[in-house]
């Protein structure tokens, strides 16, 4: 019985002992999904338990336009497109353009607590139907310095607290 509880001690104790670890992960490509892709980050962040943080180092000169037809984020991550090299707050053609010319919504998160998303365009030339970014009963998300534009709906949110969406165009 004593090695039982041992045995149940140290295991509690290294349940304490080990955090969850945040990661970041980098995208490299405008691919819609692979290695270095915008669809794989959101895949690995999914499948980590802990926050993450998703940044871009898109190489060549921009404009870059990622096609993504509908990613769903399911954890805390930080979606920061202020990340890729020549981004300028306020200049759309130096923001990551991320989306695809059909219609639909282009990011989704449904329960999650701590997201933020900045730094994207979310955009078209013409009207589109769908959201550029969906939440629902979502908490504590910061939806910032994106451009969603031409859309029927920009940003959908549908219950949840602590929003903070700012300096979006």
């Amino acid at each position: 019985i004593k090695s039982l509880r041992l045995s149940a001690t140290l295991a509690a104790m290294l349940l304490v002992a080990c955090p969850v670890f945040s990661n970041t992960y980098t995208v490299i490509n405008t691919a819609d999904s692979g290695a270095g892709s915008l669809r794989q980050a959101i895949t690995d962040a999914n499948a980590n338990a802990g926050p993450d943080t998703i940044v871009f180092i898109i190489p060549d000169m921009g404009p870059w336009a990622i096609t993504v037809s509908s990613a769903n984020i399911n954890g805390p991550t930080v979606i920061d497109g202020t990340t890729q090299p020549g981004f300028t707050s306020g200049t759309q053609s130096t923001y990551v353009k991320v989306g695809t010319p059909f219609t639909g919504t282009v990011l989704t998160a449904s329960n999650v607590t701590g997201l933020t998303i900045k730094g994207l365009d979310l955009s078209y030339t013409s009207a589109r139907n769908g959201a550029g970014i969906s939440l629902t009963t979502c908490n504590q998300t910061v939806i910032q310095n994106n451009f969603i534009r031409n859309r029927n709906t920009a940003i959908s949110i549908n219950g949840g607290t602590g929003h903070t969406v700012q300096n979006n165009d």
